[in-house]
């Protein structure tokens, strides 16, 4: 009976959204062993920003704390006995062009996939969303800074984003960025770009669109080493019509890619790059020796979906990791390709390099054949020592998300880091002052 519901308040407020307070119903959006003080007190859907200022409300009222996720996935919680779990599924809509379609806005709850087909049916694309990342909002890939295929002209994800919504956890609305209105104010968008929740809840974004090109050309370039790979980057940046964007994997990378898909990449292959060209290329001869031109647009998608496996291929083997990201010049990638194959001998572990040089992050992967917190320790040493190399060879270690391992942080000016974490600090007391917010293991 209603009087006995003590979410009877919320309920009455979540008309068009989902509350979910029955444990069965709750257990079946989570993953893995969950104890009794594990599982949340009630799990909310608000559909719209009216509904989610008001399950922040209600929650403040019952001085319950909240726990954040996009709900594209089941998810792993600790600890939200007592608490509400948010999740930002149906924060969703249809996407809003801009009149000349350089620009749409989109509801953070929106899928990637979702996004993919109306802007293929509005002929233009947004760069980062290569290839389609699988249940994820788009809210989400900002909060968790995934960073999407970086391109040498246009960058990521951040730099693809003119403004963003958010709600702070006492139910204020803000909006940032260089299109947001308010152009006095600062632009804070780095800051919410990984904060996995910690600074609120993204409602809405804006994203810069491009025309879907003409044409197109992509090749896989299966080199014998490094060397050829740094040599080779360097051409394709010096070419009169460059490439969009070039991804190096290494020695362990290709491996993986191997592992994870038939026939993509040969045996003969020691490390690859995925080359793009936003037009037609004239293919030189000798780059015929080791690698195709590819121009259908739906083959060159599933070379980019191929490719982007390796990842997960890479989490499926391997329980654990320890990982850095680096700004990297090309003339510097055969010696961390050396020192990551040198320490992996020495540590006994994989250690994987691949990612855009120069203009985006290369991933430095140390992957445990355990959880053990010896051979954790020893991936951190075998990381710490690349990264250290790296920024001695002219490159500088990037942040990673909250919560991430990072063993070593050099290459960052000391009153740039102070700096930051002042802002931080200063955003944190704002959008979150009463301390409401719960890091879970996949917040988004």
């Amino acid at each position: 009976m209603k009087w006995f519901d003590k979410h009877v308040k919320l309920r009455e407020q979540i008309r068009h959204g989902r509350l979910h307070t029955e444990q069965k119903d709750i257990l079946s959006l989570l993953k893995g062993k969950v104890a009794k003080e594990d599982v949340p007190a009630c799990v909310v859907e608000p559909a719209g920003d009216a509904e989610l200022a008001d399950a922040l409300a209600f929650a403040g009222e019952k001085q319950m704390r909240v726990a954040l996720s996009s709900g594209g996935r089941p998810l792993g919680v600790k600890a939200l006995g007592g608490h509400m779990l948010i999740l930002t599924t149906r924060l969703a809509g249809p996407p809003s062009f801009s009149a000349d379609r350089h620009s749409v806005r989109v509801a953070a709850g929106m899928s990637a996939e979702a996004l993919s087909v109306d802007l293929a049916r509005a002929g233009r694309r947004w760069l980062p969303l290569w290839p389609i990342p699988g249940g994820e909002s788009i809210g989400g890939l900002v909060a968790t800074a995934w960073e999407g295929l970086r391109t040498w002209g246009h960058g990521g994800l951040l730099e693809s984003i003119r403004s963003l919504d958010w709600l702070s956890y006492d139910g204020r609305k803000f909006s940032t960025g260089s299109a947001a209105s308010g152009m006095n104010a600062p632009d804070v968008s780095p800051f919410l770009y990984g904060s996995f929740g910690t600074l609120g809840i993204i409602t809405s974004l804006e994203l810069s669109l491009e025309p879907v090109p003409a044409e197109r050309t992509a090749a896989i370039f299966e080199l014998r080493d490094a060397h050829d790979a740094a040599k080779l980057l360097t051409t394709l940046r010096e070419m009169e019509s460059p490439p969009e964007t070039a991804v190096y994997w290494g020695a362990a990378a290709t491996d993986f890619i191997r592992r994870g898909n038939d026939n993509t990449i040969s045996d003969s292959a020691e490390v690859t790059l995925l080359a793009e060209w936003n037009s037609a290329v004239e293919w030189p001869m000798e780059w015929l020796r080791f690698a195709s031109p590819v121009t259908d647009s739906q083959a060159i998608q599933a070379l980019w979906q191929d490719v982007f496996r390796m990842p997960r291929t890479a989490a499926r083997l391997c329980p654990a990791r320890v990982e850095a990201r680096l700004r990297l010049p090309a003339a510097g990638l055969e010696e961390v390709e050396r020192l990551a194959r040198e320490m992996g001998r020495d540590t006994n572990l994989t250690i994987a390099v691949w990612g855009t040089v120069e203009g985006g992050w290369l991933q430095i992967w140390a992957l445990q054949p355990d959880e053990e917190a010896r051979t954790h320790r020893r991936a951190e040493e075998a990381v710490g020592r690349i990264v250290q190399m790296a920024t001695e060879l002219g490159g500088a270690s990037a942040p990673l998300p909250p919560g991430a391992t990072y063993p070593h942080r050099n290459g960052e000016a000391a009153t740039a880091r102070d700096l930051a974490h002042t802002v931080r600090s200063l955003l944190l007391k704002r959008c979150d002052p009463g301390t409401v917010y719960i890091p879970t293991n996949a917040s988004t």
